[in-house]
């Protein structure tokens, strides 16, 4: 697998297929794990930037794009090259597997959030860079 961080809109379009939301390619980054044949294998999209903190979401077909140079990659972005201080992913309640693969990478429950996505609550998630494994 490859780490790519083109922005291109085939990332994006892959990215807001799969979870159902806008990602503009405009106010986002995103880095992509890709097969040395060009097939996406999953992508993480940083959005939503502050002075300290941005958001994370994660979009795959599989979990095998989370290896080692991967996810190396999408937490020195945020925490080395922007030096931000926190990073926040939101899941869905009942979404469990993306609670548990965001609790694996490293994040924290911080709370719930009534009514986040319409009928249906969220969690949100976080993480600081000196709790950070992957750095």
């Amino acid at each position: 697998l490859m780490v790519c961080c083109e922005q291109k809109q085939e990332y994006f379009d892959f990215v807001n297929r799969i979870l159902e939301v806008n990602f503009e390619k405009s106010k986002c980054v995103c880095i992509a794990s890709v097969t040395e044949a060009g097939e996406i294998m999953g992508v993480v999209v940083y959005g939503a930037f502050s002075q300290w903190n941005c958001g994370l979401s994660v979009a795959s077909n599989t979990p095998k794009f989370l290896d080692h140079p991967f996810l190396r990659a999408i937490f020195r972005y945020p925490f080395i090259q922007c030096g931000l201080r926190r990073i926040t992913a939101i899941s869905r309640i009942g979404n469990e597997k993306a609670l548990v693969i965001n609790r694996r990478l490293g994040f924290t429950d911080e709370a719930l959030l009534k009514n986040w996505y319409g009928d249906i609550d969220a969690k949100m998630l976080g993480m600081t860079k000196e709790n950070c494994k992957w750095l």
